[in-house]
Formats: C-alpha cells, structure tokens, sequence
C-alpha cells in the first residue's frame, strides 16, 4: 500500500500514475519532455532500468569496484566497468545468466579508473567512446563454419546493416530492432526456408543458434521432396491415363440427345411436342441408369471403363436437372429415383438434384432434405489413383438443412436434423443434432411423429394440378411465340432470337404475377408443417414458379436496378442503393418479409434459407433484417431471423442465423458465424463514382441479348452443330483473351451473353474430361496433366489459376480468385500443388509442418514426458506411503525412527510432486506456446497466398476461419493428450485407493 501511494497522484478528482517523466508545462497546455527523474530509458520498445545492470556487473567479482551503463545512439547499451584482472566475456556471461536478453550490454568497456569532476564524482563527459566496428574482431566466432550459416551471416548483413556481423553475437546486441528482425525472417523465408516463423527468429537470436535450428527444418523438406519425388516416378508408368477416344463419343452421344429430338420438332412445326422433350430426356436416363450404374463398393482405377460409366450417367444427370426442378418435393420425384435404381421411400420429402449416383441413395420415410443439398457419393484417393462409390443412407423422419454436405458413405440414423452449412460422413446416431462440425443429442420427444410428415392423398392431387397448371402457362407462351414466329416474316435466327428475347420478357412478367397474386405473402413467426396445405402452398408452390422460371431471369444482368423495384412490388422493404446479384433466392424467401436498408450488397451465390428448421421438425418464417451498407460475401446463407447491423460483412460461405449478434463494422466468417477480432474501415460519408456499380438501361440488357442470341443462332444456322461448336468456343476464348481492350459497354454485354450460352449449351458436355481442361488452358488457366474438374463454373478468372498435376475436384468445389469488400473488385492468384483433392468443405494442411515442428522440439517434448512420468510415479506412491505411516501409528510396537524415516519420505514425495509438476508445466507451457504460434502463423500465411489480404490489409475471406477453428482443434488434441499421458498409471492409483 505504500509503494501504491507513491506512485498514484491525485489531480481534480482524478488518480493519475507518476511515470516518472520530468516534463515542462507551458501555459498553452502543452507539456514538453525534459527527461527521467530515474536512470530508465528505453530501447527497442522495451524499458531498462540501468540500475539492475549495474548491480549485475558489481556482482560478477570483487575485483569489480564500480561501473555504469549508458545508452548510445538509441541503438545499444554500453557498460563502462572500472576493474583490475577481469576478462570481459566473464561479464558477458554474468548478463547473459542473470538479465534479459535486451538488457545486456552491447558493448563492455573496461577502464583501471573512472574520471572524476572537481567534486569527485564520474564525469560521463570524459567517459571513452565506444567503437562497434570493432565488434566482429572482439569475437572469434567471427567467420562462418557451415553453408547455412554464411547464408544467414550475409542475410544479417543486409538486414541489420552490418558488415559479416559475428556468428555468437544475438541481433539484439548488434543494434537490431523488430523491424530488422521481420526483414531478416523475410529474406529467410525467400531464400533457405519457407516454414521458418519469427517465435523462431527469437528464440535463436544468433547466427548459429538460428543455423542449428533451421537445420531440421531443412532435413525434413528434403526427405519429404525426395520421397514425393520418388514416389512419382515409381506411379508415374502405372497411372492410367484420360482416353481422348471415349471422352469424345460420349460427347457426342450426350450432344445428340439434346439436340436430335430438337430438331425433329422444328421440322415438324408443332410447338406442342416440346413437352415430350423433358419426358425423353427423363426416361432415357432411367434407360441408361439401368445399363451402366454398379453399386459395388470396390475401388478402381481413374480413367478406368468403370470410371466412364459413371461419368457418363453423370453428365446426363446434370443435364437433366431442370426439368427435375418442377417435380422435386413431390411423389413423382421419388417414383422417379425409384426407376434410377435408389432406394427412396414414397413419403421423403426431397428438394436437391445435386448428386453424382442417384441409384446409391437410400432414404426413409418421412425425412425432409432442402434445397440445394449435395449428395457426394464419389471419393478420389490419389495415393493409389482409384476412385470409388460409397452409398449414402438417411433414416426416418430426419431434417436436413441447405447446402449440407452429405459424402464418403454418410450413415444418419432416425430423428437426426442437420443445421445447413454442414457437412456430414460416417455413422450419425440416432436424435442427434448437428450443427457444423459440433453434434449434441437430443430428447426423443421433441421430433415430428411420421404420420405428421406424410402427405394425404389431397396433398398429391394438389401437386399435380399445380404442375399440370404451370405446364398449361408454358403452353400459353409458346402459343403466343409460335404465333409471333409465324406471322413476323425475317430470316430463321433473327426471329428464333426476337422469340426467345420476347419469352423472357413474359416469362420474367408472369412468375412475379403468380408470386404476388397466388402464392402470397407470409406472416412473421408462422410455422409451417411439413404435411400441411400452408406449407404447399406458401413454400412449396413459391419454389415450384420460381425454379420453373429460372431461365427467363437470366435476361437480366447481374445488379440489375429493376431487381430491389420488383421486390418491392412483391412487398419486400428495400431502401435506395441495394444491389443484388442474383434474383432467383430472394424470390423464392417470402419477400414480403425482407428489410434491406440503404447500401446493402450482396453477391453470387448468396442464399436466403426461406424457412427455419423447428426441434419438432417443422418450418418457421421470419423476417430478415439487413443494416445499411452490409456486404453479404460468395456462397453465404442468411436464416430466417437474422438482423444484422450497418456496415456488416459476412464473408464466403458463412451461415447467419438469428443467434448472430451483429455490431456496426463486425465482420463474421464460419458455420456458424463467428465475429472476427477485427474490423472493416468504416465507410466514407462522401463516396466516389469509382465505388459505385454501373446502372445499365433496361433496353440494352434486352438489346443485348436479342443480339447475342442472333448472333449465335446465325453461328448455329451456316456452320453446323460441330463448326457452331467449335466458332463458339474460339470466339469466347478469344474474347477473354484480349477482354482488356473492349471499351463499347454494349459490346461487353454482348460478349458476356455469348459466354453466359456457351456455358450454358456447351460446357455442361464438358464436365469431367480433359475437354474441358484444353478449354481452361485456351482461356488462359496454367492446368497440368490428370486434372478432374466436375464442371466450367469450378474456376473463375482462369489467368489467375494455376493447377499442377494429379488435382482432382468433388462436385460443388470451387476456386475462385476475386473478392469483393464495400464493392471493390480485388483479384489475386491461386496455385494449387500437384495430387491434392478439394472436396466441398475440406481444409488441408502439409504434414510436413508437423514432422518439422517435431524435429524442433523433439528434445522439449521428451524432457516434458519424462517429467510428468516422474510426477506421476511419485503421486502415485504418495498413498502407498500413506498407508505406511497410518500402520505405524496403529502398531506402537514399532520404532520411532521409522515413523520419522516414513514422515521424511511423505514429505519428500510431496515436496518431489510440486517441484515435478511446476517443472511440466513451465516446459509445456514452452512448448505449447511455440506450437500453437507455429500453427497460427503456417495457416495464415496460407490465408494470405489464397486471399488478397497480402496486398489489402482489410480484406476479408472465408479462409481466415480456419485460424479459430484449427486453435480451438489444436486445444483439443492438447486437453486428450493430457488425460491420456497418464491414463494407466491413473487407473492403477485408482485401484489401489479403492483397495486401500
């Protein structure tokens, strides 16, 4: 308390604390420094007190009568040491084992008598000037003795500005500073190693130390290089290889299925025989399903037959997944993937198309699957270069939520409900719930009984005559086309192209008609029962007209203004200045429902889940509340709910529910989302045009793609399908290519609607051959050899790309190279090395780092198990002698010297358990410390190649999660690994108490 007191000053009320800065107050306020009342100064962000110095050095000898310490040049501590017979490297000794390494002296000078003033005090004035060019001569550890460390002597050199600086000396005392220290580790990192970490720099101070810890590191890449190496060469003349041959007739095959019976019905001029054309395509599916599917569960060779089969029930599979949009949630679905081969139960309730082998599938009765789910039953291993099927089973009444991830043979039991976001393999027991990578059980009575979940047989007749209605409205439009192209006299492409413009316009006007007059609108908090007629009608219904009129909404671009007019027709509250990319999820969410305040962004694949899954199992609406100038990033999901604040960004593929508390500027990232530690700069008041996006007209998005679709039936009409083909693609490539010197806005439209065709005529065949590949590679992406990429969509600015061989990508993975924060295009480059597998929602990590982390602490690690080995011997002797010394009071026959000799030995034991266990922990502490910063530092430096972060400090990614959640793991593993260091010797200290 009296120490307290002198330090803590009272002024107006207020406690201030004396720093101990001598300062001059003048009478405008301001407040100049004069110096210290003590003797501290401070160097390199670190405050000395020179007095523990100097009572350092008085304490090496008695031959030591006095000294003093100065600082010189802001950059080093000089010590001036008045001795007789007194080497200097006794002194630096002495430092080094009593201070801190920044508080010992640079330099030492030693001198037989200080100079005095008249008054016979020292006079620091006449005190001899210290010369540290002179350092590298004072140590004979001068000259490097390795490769490595006249490497890291000439990077020392260059980073700390010194000429060969010596090779014991640490950074420190050379007059480093932390911004020296950050360029060395740079330059380390360019030219010896890249695993190197600044809690490494620091830790070896010195030339050598710094060499001898490097050395593993270096070690463990080579051997890790070699045997990659090695292990290539040896697969490389086993690695079966894409058969061009096959890959070509397949293509063909899936072309002439489109557009033979396309053909047919032009030539017969009946309109009317186009709703044969999705029946044709269904069943030839079921046909081909039957011939080529296998469901045995063997691995097999890439590129094999087998593999070829697959790909090819693929491709039809994905082609055909518009015309199963209309009837998914419906009986006919089921009955439909019945015929493919699946074993799906007539009362499941299923809302995806997104699977790779339909007849793999096995699912319950009364189980609901949303939208947008992606059953991945293919699994690449490129250890051994196979491939290999696993079936996917979901028990009754289970709920799974969008965008979940089902792969590698998911096993879920009964009464399970799947948050979205999530991702799902293995065996899932019975009432469980989970909730990105956390599961949690729950009680069996707060699930949806099966006889609540099915469909009466009104609820059927409903669905189809809301299906056979819909087909009647498309029959009305191509009976308002037909008759348009039979009266209007201009050549074929001209009004094939004014016909397809027109039945976009239509088709646009006529899906917000049946939104806003017959579906309806919702009320907030209202749950909706799976077999009930709100459900089919409010969401069931909205999803049908939406999906069925996907295509027509691809008349507009991207940020379209007429986009926030159309919602607020529909009832949606939108403010001025909100820009969305895609339309398609905000209508098929109840717009009515929607508050977007000004600024609100949002861009691709941005889903709004319309309803929110109930612990009974049934479906909840609420509104959604975004605050002005919120940034909703790639691949994000907003639950019914959510209310986020002004200036909120939510990165890629992050999942908002109502359980986000949101505050202005916070930036959330993960499944669930999780707030970041640091925040966007808040947006200017005064904004430029250059932040804002452009506004197009509405007639030239409808000039523009009536000229594109011209163009392109024109292409179609006097080539042929394979010169239309092949003109196609060459005028897209080299479109992109020279896409920089386009400046007409009009034609940059016009280009972006051929390239929107090509992908979505062409490049569907594509999928999963080397066909595709060659196309990346014309359009600019560095592709190796053996890549499986599923569809065109996967990549994204193909320049930017580079992909090394043996990658394989699962369904629904993606590489993108831009982002985008407060409407700012960013672009960077990704690389991704040779035989790695992206899988939807994988994360992987060398395991290189690992071994090296390892062989750096191998000897830390061993002394850390040693010491716990021994403290546990000693605890668990503690109640054996215990047991002794009780014995000795009950027998008094016994002497007293061994009831001494048995206290002395409990004392011991004790005393021995105390100093073991402080020990432990101080070297864990150590070693877990370095770990989890080694760690922390590896996965944001990859967050930093894979983001734009390295060039934009405030950029945002859904990378930088894996930081949280790779800590939170590693703490994990930690907290396992201590219960079960010591699991045996527990069990048997357990035994004995019992026994005792």
């Amino acid at each position: 308390d009296d120490l307290t007191a002198k330090v803590l000053v009272e002024i107006n009320n207020n406690i201030f604390y004396r720093s101990g800065d001598v300062v001059q107050y003048d009478q405008q306020s301001f407040l100049y420094f004069k110096g210290r009342k003590d003797h501290q100064v401070k160097l390199r962000g670190q405050r000395i007190e020179l007095a523990e110095i100097e009572k350092c050095l008085m304490n090496t000898s008695s031959l030591v009568s006095a000294c003093t310490v100065i600082k010189w040049n802001e950059q080093h501590l000089v010590a001036y040491v008045q001795c007789i017979d007194v080497n200097e490297e006794l002194l630096l000794q002495q430092c080094r084992s009593n201070l801190p390494s920044y508080m010992v002296p640079s330099k030492f000078i030693l001198l037989e008598r200080f100079p005095l003033n008249p008054n016979g005090k020292l006079d620091r004035k006449y005190l001899p000037q210290p010369e540290f060019s002179s350092l590298t001569t004072d140590h004979n550890a001068s000259v490097p003795s390795t490769t490595l460390e006249q490497q890291l002597q000439d990077i020392f050199s260059q980073a700390f500005h010194i000429e060969s600086p010596p090779i014991e000396v640490p950074f420190g005392q050379l007059g480093g500073t932390s911004l020296n220290a950050i360029l060395a580790l740079t330059l380390i990192r360019q030219q010896i190693c890249t695993n190197a970490d600044i809690l490494l720099l620091f830790s070896n101070p010195s030339i050598r130390q710094l060499a001898k810890a490097i050395e593993p590191l270096l070690i463990v890449n080579e051997s890790q290089n070699t045997i990659i190496t090695s292990k290539q060469y040896n697969e490389t003349h086993i690695r079966s290889l894409p058969s061009p041959l096959i890959e070509s007739v397949g293509i063909i095959l899936l072309i002439c299925q489109w557009v033979l019976p396309i053909i047919i019905i032009i030539n017969q001029c009946q309109p009317f025989l186009f709703l044969i054309l999705p029946i044709f395509h269904l069943v030839l599916y079921i046909f081909c399903s039957r011939l080529f599917s296998f469901k045995n569960n063997k691995p097999d060779n890439i590129f094999s037959w087998n593999y070829y089969r697959w790909w090819f029930l693929d491709r039809l599979w994905n082609n055909n997944r518009f015309w199963l949009q209309h009837i998914i949630g419906t009986p006919l679905y089921n009955n439909y993937l019945r015929l493919c081969g699946a074993d799906v139960s007539l009362d499941a309730h299923i809302y995806s198309t997104s699977m790779d082998a339909p007849w793999l599938l096995d699912i319950d009765d009364g189980s609901w699957i949303a939208g947008q789910t992606v059953f991945n039953c293919l699994h690449f291993n490129n250890d051994n270069n196979t491939f290999q099927l696993y079936p996917i089973r979901i028990g009754s009444n289970c709920s799974i939520g969008a965008r979940t991830i089902l792969y590698d043979g998911a096993n879920i039991e009964n009464n399970v409900i799947v948050q979205p976001m999530s991702s799902v393999n293995g065996f899932v027991a019975s009432q469980t719930i989970i909730d990105g990578d956390d599961d949690k059980s729950s009680s069996t009575n707060t699930f949806m009984t099966y006889n609540n979940r099915s469909l009466s047989i009104w609820h059927k007749i409903f669905q189809v005559i809301a299906l056979c209605s819909l087909i009647c409205v498309h029959c009305i439009l191509l009976i308002i086309i037909y008759k348009v192209y039979s009266i209007v006299q201009v050549p074929l492409p001209i009004i094939i192209a004014f016909c397809w413009t027109l039945w976009s316009i239509l088709g646009c006007f006529i899906s917000i008609s049946l939104l806003k007059f017959i579906v309806g609108s919702c009320t907030a908090g209202e749950i909706y029962p799976i077999g009930s007629w709100s459900y089919l009608h409010k969401l069931w219904l909205r999803q049908l007209v939406v999906s069925s009129f996907h295509h027509a909404w691809l008349l507009l671009n991207s940020y379209d203004h007429i986009y926030p007019i159309v919602l607020r027709w529909l009832g949606a509250h939108i403010e001025d200045n909100v820009k969305i990319s895609e339309i398609d999820t905000f209508l098929s969410y109840p717009t009515n429902l929607l508050h977007f305040k000004t600024g609100v962004t949002t861009f691709g694949s941005v889903l709004l889940v319309p309803t929110e899954l109930t612990l009974s199992g049934d479906h909840c609406v609420d509104h959604i509340t975004l605050g002005s100038y919120t940034n909703l990033g790639n691949g994000c999901s907003i639950l019914p709910g959510s209310h986020l604040a002004s200036e909120t960004i939510i990165g890629n593929l992050t999942r908002v529910s109502r359980e986000t508390n949101s505050n202005t500027g916070d930036i959330f990232i993960g499944a669930p989302a999780s707030v970041m530690p640091f925040k966007m700069p808040l947006r200017l008041t005064t904004t430029t045009s250059a932040g804002q996006m452009k506004i197009i007209p509405t007639w030239h998005t409808c000039f523009s793609h009536f000229i594109s679709k011209s163009l392109l039936l024109t292409i179609y009409s006097l080539t042929g399908i394979v010169g239309m083909l092949s003109i196609h693609t060459i005028l897209i490539c080299i479109s992109y290519r020279y896409r920089s010197h386009i400046r007409y806005p009009i034609l940059q439209q016009i280009i972006s609607r051929l390239r929107q065709d090509h992908q979505q005529f062409i490049c569907p065949f594509l999928g999963n051959t080397q066909w595709l590949i060659i196309l990346f590679r014309a359009l600019g992406a560095h592709i190796g050899e053996g890549i499986v990429i599923p569809n065109f969509s996967c990549l994204s600015d193909y320049h930017l790309i580079t992909i090394e061989n043996d990658v394989r990508l699962n369904m629904h993975a993606n590489i993108q190279c831009h982002s985008f924060e407060q409407r700012v295009l960013q672009l960077d480059s990704v690389t991704i090395k040779s035989s790695c597998i992206l899988m939807s929602g994988s994360k992987l990590l060398d395991s290189i780092f690992w071994h090296a982390l390892f062989r750096t602490y191998r000897d830390k690690l061993i002394a850390g198990g040693l010491i716990r080995l021994a403290h546990d011997l000693a605890q668990l002797s503690g109640p054996m002698i215990l047991k002794l010394v009780l014995n000795f009071f009950a027998d008094s026959s016994k002497p007293i010297w061994l009831g001494i000799f048995y206290a002395i030995l409990l004392s011991t034991c004790i005393f021995c358990q105390i100093v073991l266990l402080r020990s432990y922990f101080q070297c864990q502490f150590l070693v877990g410390l370095r770990f989890r910063s080694a760690i922390t530092g590896l996965i944001y430096r990859k967050s930093l190649k894979l983001s734009n972060s390295s060039k934009q400090e405030t950029t945002t990614g859904e990378i930088v999660n894996l930081m949280a959640i790779d800590a939170s793991r590693f703490g994990e593993i930690m907290t396992q690994m201590h219960i079960l260091w010591s699991a045996i010797l527990y069990s048997y200290k357990y035994m004995v108490s019992m026994l005792f």
